[in-house]
């Protein structure tokens, strides 16, 4: 078993009533081999310094709630061991979700992406053309598969602290929201694919950003957010939907 280390860490911290921009705080924390970095959060907040800031809820990246940045990279802090996060000078910095507002230290203002997703019916609407009867209906193997694991998001805000081009102040839904839309435009219980597709070629859409790969690093259940945004996309080509003069790829979601 290998022997507890004490490792620096580095949080920003951020108090709006107290500071105009966030402080890096300098922390040394014992850490053991398989310790999470929601861990080491902990234990600062009941060793070191109660102050600081942090969410948390169900401790098994069921709840997304401990979303951070650890050294740059989008995380869920209860599935990320110290020993996992790559480090150039032994330190660790930890800090809020990138492209999300700072409420206090690290947590982030998370009601603006959720408000996105609010905004684009997030949730299935069988027609007279869905099968069976929509959402009592069962679901063909590959039905499912189709889907790409895109029911399983959690809204916990990586993919979106990952985008590169995107801010809290953005026309672009995000791939969070986009996900949404693909999980309920793939779903064969649904009767609005074409209500959607109109919805994600406007403004905001799948053609304001490229999708990048690090959508698909940033998410902890592997929903490959990019990938879908690209099914939208070729989904939108196949059904001549917005940008007109576009080649029509033949697929669909």
């Amino acid at each position: 078993m290998a022997a507890d280390l004490r490792r620096g860490i580095r949080i920003a911290r951020y108090d709006p009533e107290t500071h105009d921009s966030p402080e890096v705080h300098h922390y040394q924390v014992t850490v053991s081999g398989d310790m999470t970095l929601l861990g080491v959060l902990v234990d600062v907040e009941e060793n070191v310094d109660p102050s600081l800031s942090f969410r948390y809820s169900c401790r098994g990246g069921i709840c997304g709630a401990c979303g951070v940045q650890a050294n740059g990279m989008p995380v869920l802090a209860c599935r990320t061991r110290i020993s996992a996060i790559d480090t150039n000078d032994g330190q660790i910095e930890i800090a809020p979700l990138s492209n999300h507002p700072v409420i206090r230290d690290l947590v982030a203002d998370l009601d603006p992406m959720l408000n996105r997703i609010a905004s684009i019916d997030p949730w299935t609407q069988p027609d007279d053309g869905s099968p069976g009867s929509g959402m009592d209906s069962d679901m063909l193997q590959y039905e499912v598969e189709r889907l790409g694991r895109s029911e399983t998001c959690i809204a916990c805000g990586l993919c979106d602290a990952a985008a590169p081009a995107a801010s809290p102040s953005s026309e672009f839904l995000g791939p969070a929201a986009l996900v949404r839309i693909y999980r309920h435009a793939a779903d064969v219980r649904d009767g609005s694919d074409r209500q959607r597709l109109e919805l994600v070629t406007g403004e905001g859409g799948i053609w304001d950003r490229e999708p990048a790969e690090e959508w698909n690093v940033a998410c902890p259940l592997e929903i490959e957010p990019a990938n879908r945004i690209e099914s939208l996309r070729a989904a939108a080509e196949a059904n001549q939907v917005g940008k007109p003069g576009r080649k029509v790829s033949g697929a669909g979601v």
